[in-house]
């Protein structure tokens, strides 16, 4: 995966690894997102504005 700053370029559609366990469209820490996701820049960092939480999740 080729690095520009500190943030990864990935293919559209495609997260490496997902780390939201309460978005429902997380699987098995794979996105599953039927249309890809979008990234936005947020402050310093990015964030997934395809995130949608999760209702059927029990928190911990």
């Amino acid at each position: 995966m080729e690095r520009k700053g500190t943030l990864p370029v990935i293919d559209a559609g495609h997260v490496a690894n997902c780390l939201a366990t309460d978005c429902q469209h997380n699987r098995e820490r794979a996105c599953h997102a039927p249309n890809g996701v979008q990234i936005v820049f947020h402050g310093d960092h990015a964030d997934c504005n395809t995130y949608t939480r999760n209702m059927h999740v029990v928190p911990a």
